[in-house]
């Protein structure tokens, strides 16, 4: 089973990120299945373990059209445990790290949200 990650963007291809303060600059990512169709048919349910530090480590996702995608705001790099629920029953464990490089900033290549 094959995972991606992508950092997400605005319309104009900025970096979201958020930032409380003068605080680390949270940059938000999305996971997803990467696989054909015919592999994304047979799964019910994905659910991504992050890091402990998040309010909310374990994240749920049934939505097939989507890839199962999840995203976050995150500032650090870490390994993500992933458990998949098939629709015959059957679930497989996974690991994968979130590896992501990050370009220059140029004023121009950052949005940051609220």
């Amino acid at each position: 089973m094959q995972f991606g990650y992508r950092l997400v963007t605005d319309s104009q291809g900025r970096i979201e990120y958020k930032q409380r303060g003068e605080g680390k600059k949270h940059f938000h990512l999305a996971v997803f299945v990467d696989e054909p169709p015919e592999v994304l048919d047979r799964i019910r349910l994905v659910e991504y373990k992050l890091h402990d530090t998040f309010t909310e480590p374990i994240r749920h996702n049934d939505d097939r059209a989507s890839r199962f995608t999840e995203s976050f705001y995150t500032w650090g790099k870490f390994a993500v445990a992933v458990v998949v629920l098939y629709t015959d029953g059957y679930r497989e464990r996974y690991e994968f790290y979130l590896d992501y490089s990050l370009p220059p900033d140029y004023g121009l290549n950052y949005i940051k949200v609220t």
